[in-house]
Formats: structure tokens, C-alpha cells, sequence
């Protein structure tokens, strides 16, 4: 791990031991999200809808690269996706995501942790065998704040292809999951 990490976390821990949410801490503290315009519109999703990548979506706030005909990749370590959850139920929701990984050479592995409003959610590891597939999440009902949703993505070992050698490759971004869709289960 490099220094930046290691200052990230320290100052992601103070803040957490002053009452701060952890979203808030990745929202602040990344450089893409940093001085970011937080009016931007949720995206609006319902039961059994599929919100997909290859289009803008109004609520991808920062880390995201440009759209492409296949999705969108994260281009930070930190993501940040803001969701209206339209027929809002007082239960739990649960997502399907679909997302590969960015992995070449002895980059055999991505992982996620995914935060709910501040609340701590998940890890979705992938592989190789990941990609093409589907992961599911459930966020719990009381992580809900009046049907909006920021969902913040914290990708470990973000990699640029140009550093990991693609042949051909003059791509410096920071890639870690491309996202495809994802949907509203229930």
C-alpha cells in the first residue's frame, strides 16, 4: 500500500470516531469526488428495473470514466452512484449487479466494498471467473433515507492498463470494475 492509502484511511478513521459517515469520508477525501457537484439528480429505479451503463445515468456523481457501448468503467477507487428508489417498501432491497472486473497478467483480482448512506453493506469479490456474471446485495431497510440511495463503490487496487503492461495499451486510467447494470431485485 502506498502512503495516499494509508493517509486516507487515517483520516477515514478520524472522522468516523467524530460521527461521520463513511461515505462522507470516500465522498471528501477521493480526489474525483473532491469539489464534486452534489445537486446532481438521482437516478430513479423500481422493482425489476435494470439500470444500464452503456447510457449516462444522472446519478453517477464521480469515479466513473466515459460511457461506452458495453457499460462504464470506475476510473477511482471510490465510485459513487446516487439511486431514487421509486414504490418504496419499508423492506429490504436487494440488487443484482453486473460488473467485471479489470484484471490482466498479476492483476488476478478486484474486490468492492459498498456503502449504503454511510452504512457499510458489503464485499463483492471478483476473479476471472467473475466476469460475464452477476453479483447480488441486499441493503438493509433501515440504511434507506426516504427512498434515496448513495451508493459509494471503494474498489481496491484500481489498476491503468498502461502500468500493467497491456500490450498496445497507452490507457492510463485508474480501472477497476466496469459496470453493465444493475437492478432493482425487490
Amino acid at each position: 500500500m502506498n502512503k495516499n492509502r494509508y493517509k486516507l484511511a487515517f483520516i477515514g478513521v478520524l472522522i468516523i470516531l467524530s460521527g461521520f459517515s463513511i461515505s462522507k469520508v470516500f465522498f471528501d477525501q477521493s480526489p474525483d469526488c473532491k469539489n464534486q457537484n452534489r445537486m446532481i439528480s438521482p437516478s430513479s429505479i423500481s422493482p425489476g428495473e435494470i439500470l444500464e451503463f452503456n447510457k449516462y445515468q444522472s446519478g453517477m456523481t464521480c469515479g466513473w470514466g466515459d460511457v461506452e457501448a458495453w457499460g462504464t468503467w470506475t476510473t477511482s477507487q471510490v465510485a459513487a452512484l446516487d439511486l431514487k428508489v421509486l414504490n418504496n417498501s419499508s423492506s429490504n432491497l436487494k440488487f443484482e449487479l453486473a460488473a467485471n472486473p479489470f484484471i490482466f497478467g498479476e492483476h488476478v483480482s478486484v474486490s468492492s466494498q459498498v456503502y449504503a448512506n454511510g452504512k457499510e453493506i458489503t464485499r463483492l469479490n471478483y476473479n476471472a471467473s467473475d466476469i460475464g456474471g452477476k453479483k447480488t446485495f441486499t441493503i438493509p431497510s433501515e440504511a434507506k433515507e426516504d427512498g434515496t440511495l448513495h451508493l459509494v463503490f471503494v474498489i481496491s487496487e484500481p489498476a491503468a492498463p498502461v502500468d500493467l503492461k497491456v500490450p498496445n495499451s497507452t490507457d492510463v486510467r485508474k480501472l477497476g470494475l466496469g459496470f453493465v447494470s444493475i437492478k432493482l431485485v425487490s
